[in-house]
């Protein structure tokens, strides 16, 4: 039982422990003074990041993956199109296919597929492919 009690402990301090730098950022993001700024639910806390360091979002099921620019991946229990909502206001996402939506600021090469800066492959759907066109 003892075991058991410790393992709790050591669980709800592991996910309960948030940095003083999270905190501020959490006070900074609410008063409205981080524009241009998404707040990631991560299973290490909340991470913040701007907009434009997002270079594309994958879907898996009701999953998303961040990708940003500095290489870094967050994996969100959100769905891409819960996302794809947030991201309406900014005019360089574009969704390119039911699993994907990219930043158009780092389109490496673009065709039948979209290759990224960093050498992703983005799939483009037939549907979108007209409207693409017009942003690129």
């Amino acid at each position: 039982m003892e075991e058991l009690r410790l393992a709790i402990d050591k669980f709800l301090k592991k996910e309960l422990l948030i940095t003083n730098e999270q905190v501020a950022s959490v006070s900074t993001f609410r008063i409205g003074e981080i524009s241009n700024t998404l707040a990631i639910s991560t299973q290490k806390g909340l991470v913040f990041t701007k907009m434009e360091d997002i270079m594309n979002l994958s879907a898996d099921r009701s999953y998303t993956t961040i990708q940003l620019t500095n290489g870094e991946k967050h994996f969100v229990s959100k769905s891409i199109t819960h996302f794809e909502k947030l991201l309406t206001e900014f005019p360089f996402f574009f969704r390119t296919h039911k699993s994907h939506i990219i930043n158009l600021k780092y389109i490496r090469e673009s065709g039948a597929e979209i290759v990224m800066e960093d050498d992703n492959v983005i799939l483009l759907s037939r549907a979108k492919k007209e409207r693409f066109s017009q942003f690129i």
